[in-house]
């Protein structure tokens, strides 16, 4: 089968509980509504830059992984990963099939999900590119120092998006990695 191939998609990203609309025009100094969905944009843009410096979730999310083949071993993206809700894929012969998500075990704090013991994944996989869609939940890691220094970051970067939202060649000031490099999940796989 070679090496696992996967995409993710953000079904539902909740940044309320890092940053709210109100709370980014304070420290940006906006007294006006006018400019309420661009500032939103920016939270979502800014929680998901600092989500994939990390490799980490930091918002509640739901998330859509599709894989080219099952694995032992399932890494699921940007961990702590709370519940696993669907497996699907496609069978031989195109149909859609449902996986028992009973029949799995969640590594939560680490993302891995793996079988229980005398399990097996299905074989009778479509030969597409991306037959296999995981669905699964994460809940956002912002606690303790931690959270302050995250927290820190993202109101960096969104004053940084705010200051330059008009600059399409925008440069990054990295003071916000400098803050989350402590944090980074490294992959080594």
């Amino acid at each position: 089968m070679g090496i696992m191939n996967s995409t993710l998609a953000v079904i539902n990203r909740d940044t309320s509980g890092i940053a709210t609309v109100e709370q980014a025009k304070n420290w940006l100094r906006v007294t006006g509504n006018s400019e309420d969905v661009l500032i939103q944009g920016i939270i979502n843009g800014a929680v998901a830059y600092a989500e994939n410096y990390l490799n980490r979730t930091i918002s509640n999310n739901q998330y859509m992984m599709s894989l080219n083949h099952f694995t032992e071993l399932v890494e699921l993206r940007l961990p702590p990963v709370s519940e696993v809700t669907k497996i699907e894929y496609f069978d031989g012969d195109g149909a859609v099939q449902q996986f028992d998500v009973a029949n799995t075990r969640l590594n939560i704090e680490e993302g891995y999900l793996s079988l229980k013991q005398g399990e097996s994944w299905p074989e009778d996989i479509a030969d597409e590119y991306f037959p296999i869609q995981i669905y699964y939940t994460s809940e956002g890691m912002v606690i303790g120092n931690q959270g302050a220094d995250i927290i820190d970051a993202i109101k960096l970067i969104i004053g940084y998006r705010y200051d330059l939202r008009d600059d399409p060649n925008q440069r990054w000031r990295k003071a916000s990695d400098n803050i989350l490099m402590q944090l980074r999940l490294y992959n080594y796989s």
